[in-house]
């Protein structure tokens, strides 16, 4: 508690001497000049700085929308907004931004005290972040502060090192707690964001300039923004002091023409805000968290399991690490798979029509600030996406298996053939096992199959576990007594698709290929009119950057064609 109260006594501390050292530098300017200067100031200039104002408040405002977002707390971006303006306008006035904005985002809405502390800390702390890179750029690109310069390009360094920062971590330990690392996406937002704030904030101060000051701009902004930052590390209420004595020693202005637009601006930007943010806090009841049009929808409930109606099998393997988003009122159901960055959906709608589900994707990905992705859709739902804007780019061919006239005589496998004949000249056996399976010889076959594949990828393919595995439908090759490897298929009643393949490195030459012609065989005897072997790379004529990728996807999977092409 004395930590505390210290901590608590040092901005107050600041905050006097530099009021102190504000009164000592305005000691000798005439009062009456700058009330004179304050009575020239327009009603077009009030109504311009008061525009202004109002646009960078939205973009405060809009700045606790994706910090809600960003956290998932459900509460509406009309809330959201609203809060963050009321708390931010009478944080500037009462200083102690953190605490005091955290303490009014408390009362504004039906949250813990650490949620709102949660939300406080990190709209500062990204705050400044973003406005240390902006005005980096700013010091750099104007003729302002060239004395700042070399902290300009640390400031650089650190912008840059966040970025890096979040596409490398997901969550910042803090304390006993974690903080999630914004996206890129949520990067973005609150950059531009940061930028419309402070172009629009220093703005309202330039627009209440005497006439005829002849500052450029965006010369004037970099020192805003500089006094700014000096005014919010103080911590005092509006920066007082720090901010006054920052930009009067940047602008080439006379002391008391400045000094008559900056109380101009803190009456039009601090106060009139502040007295509407009191007003609201004090009758506005709190926000509650209002429901997401989408939810989870429960798996692994037996029948219930909305995976085992998928159209395509494939679409089961967000068993292991994703989910199944639904949204009742339309009917539609997506298996995704949602990172950090980015908000996947894998294959088309489980159920649903497609421009329904496009629209829920994107509610999804805004609603999480990341960023939407399709992968390894159809052509009718990529035609779907390309008419909405979207970048559609062919990645993979599937191997597809008609069972009812898959023949191992046929022409296009006489490299299969050959394949057969040597599993079974070295005495191989493949079988179906549905229980009952030999799960210490199935680790010891898959660990040292990742050892020498680089280890196992996921997010469109399984990872070898045991309770995902054993809701698949399994076929283990053995050499008399001993496994020598597995495969795995994620089934429905109209479909079977390859997932796992796992196989000992000493294992004959043509195991796989035995595995996967009996889970064929027996799809076909089970009348399953499709066997899929999962995808290849794609060998269609592209384009530009596209073709580089290809051209690096066919070299690294030249294996993958070369084995799926066996089965024509």
């Amino acid at each position: 508690m004395r930590r505390a109260r210290l901590d608590r006594l040092v901005p107050v501390a600041i905050t006097i001497v530099l009021v102190v050292l504000l009164a000592r530098r305005l000691a000798d300017v005439d009062g009456p000049a700058v009330a004179q200067a304050i009575a020239s100031i327009t009603f077009g200039q009030w109504v311009l700085a008061g525009l202004a104002t109002a646009l960078s408040y939205w973009a405060l405002g809009q700045y606790d929308c994706v910090m809600h977002r960003l956290l998932r707390t459900g509460y509406s971006a009309r809330d959201a907004m609203r809060t963050g303006v009321v708390s931010i306008a009478l944080a500037q006035i009462l200083g102690f931004g953190a605490v005091s904005g955290a303490f009014l985002r408390w009362r504004l809405l039906s949250c813990s005290p650490f949620q709102a502390a949660k939300i406080s800390a990190l709209v500062a702390v990204s705050f400044l972040l973003c406005a240390l890179g902006i005005g980096s750029v700013l010091i750099l690109s104007t003729t302002m502060a060239p004395a700042l310069e070399p902290l300009a390009w640390i400031g650089l360094a650190l912008t840059l090192g966040m970025i890096v920062a979040s596409v490398g971590l997901r969550d910042i330990h803090v304390g006993h707690s974690f903080l999630p690392m914004p996206s890129l996406r949520a990067l973005s937002h609150m950059a531009v964001l940061t930028f419309v704030d402070l172009a629009a904030a220093g703005l309202a101060l330039w627009i209440l300039l005497p006439a005829g000051h002849g500052i450029e701009y965006w010369g004037f902004l970099a020192g805003f923004v500089i006094a700014l930052g000096a005014g919010l590390i103080s911590n005092a209420p509006g920066g007082i002091g720090a901010f006054e004595l920052t930009l009067l020693a940047l602008v080439p202005l006379g002391d008391p023409l400045l000094l008559s637009a900056i109380l101009s601006f803190r009456l039009v930007y601090y106060l009139i805000p502040a007295g509407f943010a009191l007003v609201h806090a004090a009758t506005v009841p709190r926000a509650h968290p209002e429901l997401a049009v989408y939810e989870a929808a429960p798996r692994g409930d037996g029948h219930k399991d909305p995976l085992d109606f998928a159209a395509r099998a494939e679409s089961q393997v967000v068993r292991q690490d994703g989910l199944v988003l639904a949204n009742k009122s339309v009917g539609v159901r997506l298996a995704c798979h949602s990172s950090h960055q980015s908000t996947v959906m894998l294959g088309d709608p489980i159920t649903g029509d497609r421009e329904p589900a496009l629209a829920l994707l994107q509610h999804i990905a805004r609603d999480t600030m990341t960023t939407p992705l399709l992968y390894k859709v159809g052509q009718p739902l990529a035609q779907a996406a390309a008419q909405r804007g979207w970048a559609v780019m062919p990645i993979a061919q599937e191997a597809l298996v008609d069972t009812r006239s898959f023949d191992t005589a046929a022409r296009g496998c006489r490299q299969l053939r050959r394949k057969l004949r040597k599993a079974e000249r070295a005495g191989l056996s493949a079988e179906f096992k549905g229980s009952n399976l030999p799960w210490a010889q199935m680790h010891e076959v898959s660990a040292l199959w990742a050892s020498t594949h680089g280890g196992e990828r996921g997010v469109s393919t399984g990872r070898f576990q045991e309770q995902y595995v054993s809701a698949q439908r399994v076929y283990l090759a053995r050499c008399g007594t001993r496994l020598v490897g597995f495969i795995t298929l994620n089934t429905t009643e109209s479909d079977w698709a390859l997932d796992l393949i796992r196989v000992h490195p000493n294992a004959p030459d043509g195991t796989i290929h035995s595995l996967v012609c009996k889970a064929i065989a027996d799809a076909a005897y089970r009348e399953v009119p499709r066997v899929s072997l999962s995808a290849a790379p794609y060998t269609g004529a592209m384009q530009g950057w596209q073709k580089a990728l290809q051209n690096l996807s066919l070299r690294s999977g030249s294996g993958l064609v070369q084995f799926k092409s066996c089965f024509s």
